[in-house]
């Protein structure tokens, strides 16, 4: 159960910190690398390197299903689009009410994303905006469940090398009994997130980035009685290395900490996740023309702790994760793949029958402008 409490944890810190938007495959095929690989999956913390990408339209596809779309356009300094995507905003505390928007989350509704350069310095914004309702009026049947979600991000690159977010989400819930009376109203629900990079070039082939991160969370149930804080802090550093020709090797080694606390009705309950230390590293290199290999992994120590009225608990386990990744580009198309490493050992559909997917997800890049 504690280990269980652990991923959900990361789970939420994930949906809260990051709009879900960009084309992922590519830094999660090398361990999750998104802090210290230049990607365009970037702009989901960093909406300033917007700048570097142009106009192009995108796709992600997981599980045979499309879960983000974005297309952007580029006039001169300035850069511009939005994005789609069938993922939801978790907040850390969501009421539970009888139609179950607080378990799966509010429907994001559109992401929008505005940069350009400011006296030399690349500047960008993001704006998401998440909202769901469920309302009922019937004789005996008043119930309700309403629920807001709003993230501004804001990013800018200085000296070319240092680049810092700061990001700001809020929450509304409301849930109405039978009788229409208010049960859970979170009013207000503030998310705040402070974070910067930095990358050190050492050598025309080393660059090493330091990069840190803060998260505050605060949630009040005003009719339910409840009040939620949270602070995570992450620290790490890490490097890029290019052995030849788009040859390239990144590691990242940190440790992340998360500290919650939530009290309801006169009990508290306060937990902790630390990761002590993770360690992440990806790898890419071409295979020819068109095709390019990747792979990577990651490590995380985790110590899980909840302390509940007096009760304690303690665990410690640790977490693997490996990924085998491809990518193809032809003239402006490109596409990147995170393989499903059961495809090796059981082979392709046309020789042994089996009809698993290649690829457990897929991300498509049309490019049209530099």
């Amino acid at each position: 159960m504690l280990k269980r409490f652990g991923f959900i944890l990361a789970a939420v810190l994930m949906l809260i910190a990051g709009s879900a938007m960009a084309t992922n495959t590519r830094v999660l095929t090398m361990g999750e690398n998104n802090n210290i690989l230049m990607d365009e999956a970037n702009i989901e913390i960093w909406p300033q390197t917007l700048l570097m990408y142009g106009g192009r339209g995108l796709i992600e596809i997981t599980d045979s299903t499309i879960t983000n779309c974005a297309g952007f356009l580029k006039f001169g300094d300035v850069t511009m689009g939005g994005a789609f995507s069938n993922g939801g905003l978790v907040p850390r505390y969501a009421p539970m009410g009888a139609f179950g928007m607080g378990a799966r989350g509010l429907d994001q509704k559109i992401t929008l994303f505005f940069a350009r350069n400011l006296s030399g310095m690349p500047f960008g914004l993001g704006l998401s905006l998440y909202g769901e309702s469920d309302i009922r009026d019937a004789p005996g049947d008043q119930r309700s469940e309403t629920g807001l979600g709003l993230k501004l991000n804001a990013g800018i690159t200085v000296m070319e090398t240092i680049e810092a977010f700061a990001s700001l989400g809020m929450v509304n819930w409301e849930l109405k009994n039978s009788a229409g009376n208010v049960t859970a109203d979170v009013d207000g629900g503030v998310t705040i997130s402070l974070g910067g990079r930095w990358w050190r070039e050492m050598s025309e082939r080393y660059t090493l980035i330091p990069h840190a991160m803060l998260m505050i969370d605060s949630q009040g149930d005003k009719t339910g009685g409840r009040n939620m804080n949270a602070m995570i802090i992450d620290l790490g550093i890490g490097n890029n290395i290019r052995l030849g020709d788009n040859v390239l090797m990144v590691h990242d080694l940190g440790t992340m900490i998360d500290i919650g606390s939530l009290e309801s009705g006169g009990a508290s309950k306060d937990t902790l996740l630390w990761y002590l230390p993770y360690f992440k590293m990806g790898f890419e290199a071409p295979v020819s023309k068109h095709f390019v290999f990747r792979c990577g992994g990651l490590k995380e120590w985790v110590i899980v702790g909840e302390d509940a009225n007096g009760a304690s608990h303690a665990k410690s386990y640790v977490n693997t994760r490996f990924y085998i990744g491809a990518g193809y580009t032809r003239d402006r198309f490109v596409f990147d793949a995170n393989v499903d490493p059961g495809f090796f050992t059981r082979g392709p559909y046309l020789l042994t029958g089996a009809g698993n997917s290649m690829a457990m997800s897929v991300s498509l890049r049309y490019i049209w402008g530099d």
